[in-house]
């Protein structure tokens, strides 16, 4: 498998972690595949207070097909962070509803390629996932809750993220001007 690395040190903003970070980053290109892997490692913060763990963002295309590659990818880094089985178990529908939503109505049909960023890790015993894509957009977080309890006034649709915000301790949408990105970040405490 042929692949290129790359170093750099960077910051990641207020919009992960509240605080800016100092990163080393290293990058490995997989020419065989489609994914890319980044991991983001042994930061310290700015008030200096402790170090960030890991974050791996990979690099997919937004098809329905791709759904058991993303569950494994972000399985695999719950497990290497500490994330117990209820835990993952709980994110596993989390990471569903989010990725499927964005496979499903971001992109229109005729785009030729339709990319989806998924960056996961442990930052400051948070587990962070963040979700960015390209396509059209949108905040999920504006659409009302929907009706629970009386099947006589339940509708279709809406509760992918009416769960997505109760299995996560928070959940936070921007608009990214600048790349032109949706970004979905869910938080939640390890367990």
């Amino acid at each position: 498998m042929i692949f290129t690395t790359y170093h750099n040190t960077t910051e990641i903003g207020p919009a992960i972690s509240g605080k800016k970070l100092s990163l080393s980053v290293s990058c490995r290109k997989v020419a065989a595949g489609h994914a890319f892997v980044f991991q983001v490692s042994q930061g310290k913060s700015e008030d200096n207070r402790g170090e960030c763990q890991l974050l791996t963002l990979k690099e997919y295309s937004a098809e329905l097909k791709n759904l058991p590659e993303v569950a494994v990818f972000v399985k695999s880094v719950m497990s290497e962070c500490g994330c117990g089985r209820d835990m993952i178990s709980s994110l596993d529908i989390a990471v569903e509803e989010v990725y499927v939503n964005i496979a499903s109505y971001a992109y229109d049909e005729a785009a030729s390629y339709k990319p989806v960023w998924i960056e996961c890790g442990d930052l400051e015993r948070d587990f962070v996932l963040i979700f960015r894509d390209e396509g059209v957009p949108y905040d999920p977080l504006q659409t009302e809750d929907p009706v629970t309890g009386d099947p006589q006034l339940m509708t279709i649709g809406g509760y992918g993220i009416f769960m997505v915000r109760t299995i996560a301790d928070s959940v936070t949408y921007e608009y990214d001007h600048e790349k032109g990105q949706n970004v979905l970040v869910i938080k939640k405490k390890i367990q």
